[in-house]
């Protein structure tokens, strides 16, 4: 159970989340002042400081949250059986269709490759890449595989989020998961 404060605090950040992203959909991080982003979600600039430095520092803590919300919901999932890979890239999208305003915000406005380097490192994804590529000696070149995997693997997962009428989470994960195949092997 939260304390007053807590909640407080948590509604005072969703205001703010939930204001952000709708800018973020509209114009670049770079674009948009404290004022506006403060206006939208109806917080003083003075209590919007009292939680961040920044927008980018809203961005970031989204991008922890996100990031940090799926982390939990693979937890569970052994890296070690094949099923479970597909289980796992699964559970990915399933949670990003369920948090898609988030997902989308993140995955069309990440500055730089700090979000799609985080997402495909986490623990269970670089596991699972890593079980894929151990037959590979030379580590520049399973560096080149890995960052051709999860790039184009990231743009598929992109493509897919953004269409509307988009294909169930298994059919994507069969076939994210075949053209890793045939580039790992």
């Amino acid at each position: 159970m939260r304390s007053q404060y807590e909640q407080k605090v948590f509604v005072t950040k969703s205001k703010i989340f939930s204001a952000f992203t709708q800018l973020m959909h509209r114009k670049n991080i770079h674009n948009i002042s404290i004022t506006e982003l403060c206006s939208l979600a109806e917080i003083n600039r003075s209590t919007f400081y009292k939680h961040f430095g920044s927008q980018y520092d809203v961005l970031n803590e989204m991008t922890d949250n996100f990031l940090n919300g799926l982390e939990e919901r693979l937890k569970d999932i052994s890296p070690d059986d094949r099923e479970e890979t597909e289980h796992r890239v699964t559970a990915c999208l399933e949670y990003m269709v369920q948090n898609s305003d988030a997902a989308l915000m993140l995955m069309k406005n990440c500055t730089g490759n700090d979000f799609v380097q985080r997402l495909f490192t986490m623990p269970k994804i670089i596991d699972l890449l890593n079980e894929r590529l151990r037959h590979v000696e030379n580590d520049e070149k399973m560096q080149g595989i890995i960052s051709f995997v999860t790039y184009g693997a990231f743009r598929l997962i992109l493509e897919w989020v953004t269409t509307p009428d988009r294909a169930d989470p298994k059919e994507e994960t069969a076939l994210i998961l075949s053209l890793a195949r045939k580039i790992c092997d």
